[in-house]
């Protein structure tokens, strides 16, 4: 048996395993509670809306909106035709879309950003890509509000 595997009993014989997997590849920020992470494979494509309580993992392809009230990831293989908000965004592949990170923001070496960004704090790799416009955010009351309001869309 496994590391994360679990064997259920039920009166004294053996029902299934249940395998459990952390949230690994995920940006740590100190985001409060348990998370589970949805993950959008490299042989998905996906049109619409994206709007998750827990972090996002995207190695496929989206077109749309994408909001997470944690993080999203894009992975390498990522390709993102939408814009993203979330508390913590990472970026590894590439997204034509406008970001909006109300903690942080780190595009990694190979990551191709066309559009602009928002965040408190941000990290770019020295060979990442970015043509759009950069500005920081700044606690004002219309940030908090905004924070606020993605916080209790996450809760309720």
């Amino acid at each position: 048996m496994g590391l994360f595997e679990k064997e259920k009993k039920d009166a004294g014989r053996s029902i299934a395993p249940v395998v459990t997997t952390p949230s690994v590849g995920t940006p740590e920020v100190g985001l409060k509670g348990p998370s589970t992470r949805t993950v959008i494979s490299a042989n998905v494509s996906i049109r619409g809306e994206i709007d998750a309580s827990d972090d996002v993992v995207i190695e496929g392809t989206v077109e749309g909106h994408v909001q997470s009230r944690r993080s999203v990831v894009v992975g390498p293989q990522g390709r993102v035709h939408a814009d993203i908000q979330a508390q913590v965004i990472e970026v590894q592949g590439r997204v034509q879309g406008n970001l909006k990170a109300y903690e942080r923001l780190r595009l990694g070496e190979n990551a191709r950003v066309e559009g602009d960004i928002l965040t408190r704090r941000l990290t770019v790799e020295e060979t990442a890509f970015v043509k759009g416009r950069i500005e920081m955010l700044t606690e004002t009351p219309e940030t908090r509000g905004a924070e606020a309001s993605l916080q209790e869309a996450s809760s309720g």
